[in-house]
């Protein structure tokens, strides 16, 4: 069997809720064909949905360097490192993600989210705060508590001034 027949059967697996089944076909495709990437990604996801996130970030790895124009496997690859609680190797594919696509906002809110794991809370409150000029519907909620939250942690802010972000954000929501 090909690897793409054994990528298909992984992931109809897995569309199933068979995890075990798709670890298995991914793992045939790939012994068929080590650089075959949607296997690759593929894996990489069922890697990272069962929690070894660095088991996944490498297999991301090996697929974007497969197809390195490929900006959901970037993406993969990039939350799979902030899940890894590896946030420099994160921060690094958000900031190319961004050379890129610099109005990503979904890409922005992320490297909000690294920055404040690295204790960068004024660059995270200006990564949150373009995301939030980009952002429509639910994610402006997120992205706004992410930006509430960086205030509170940048300096310790003051009780009125978490109050007045909060109810201009409200405002335009």
């Amino acid at each position: 069997m090909k690897a793409d027949e054994l990528q298909a059967r992984g992931s109809r697996a897995l569309a199933g809720g068979d995890r075990a089944g798709a670890r298995d076909a991914y793992a045939a495709a790939l012994a068929r064909d080590p650089a075959h990437a949607p296997s690759l990604v593929d894996m990489g996801v069922v890697r990272h949905a069962d929690g070894d996130y660095d088991g996944a970030a490498e297999l991301f790895l090996a697929a974007l360097r497969l197809r390195p124009a490929d900006r959901a496997i970037a993406t993969n690859l990039a939350r799979a490192y902030e899940d890894a609680m590896r946030p420099a190797a994160s921060e690094r594919v958000w900031r190319a993600l961004l050379a890129d696509a610099p109005a990503d906002g979904r890409a922005r809110f992320h490297l909000g989210n690294v920055l404040m794991a690295r204790s960068r809370q004024e660059e995270a409150i200006a990564a949150y705060a373009e995301a939030l000029a980009r952002a429509t519907g639910p994610d402006r909620v997120q992205i706004w508590r992410s930006y509430v939250n960086a205030h509170i942690y940048a300096a310790g802010a003051a009780p009125a001034r978490i109050r007045e972000l909060a109810a201009a954000q409200i405002a335009e929501l």
